[in-house]
């Protein structure tokens, strides 16, 4: 996640109780990389995964 775009979030999450819960969500969130090898194993075909300023999006085929 871009740096600049967790700060915002940081700075504007209210209550302050719940910040650690969302600094873990976005530490614990996939890369790039480990999402490839997990679709290695499944039947989508033609997968495109996007970066995007909130997280990451996949599109893609389920093969017959």
């Amino acid at each position: 996640m871009n740096p600049v775009i967790k700060w915002l979030m940081k700075l504007m999450t209210k209550p302050k109780e719940i910040k650690p819960g969302l600094i873990s969500s976005i530490n614990a969130a996939y890369t790039v990389d480990e999402i490839r090898e997990l679709l290695k194993g499944t039947k989508l075909q033609g997968y495109n995964i996007h970066k995007s300023v909130m997280g990451l999006a996949i599109t893609g085929e389920k093969s017959s």
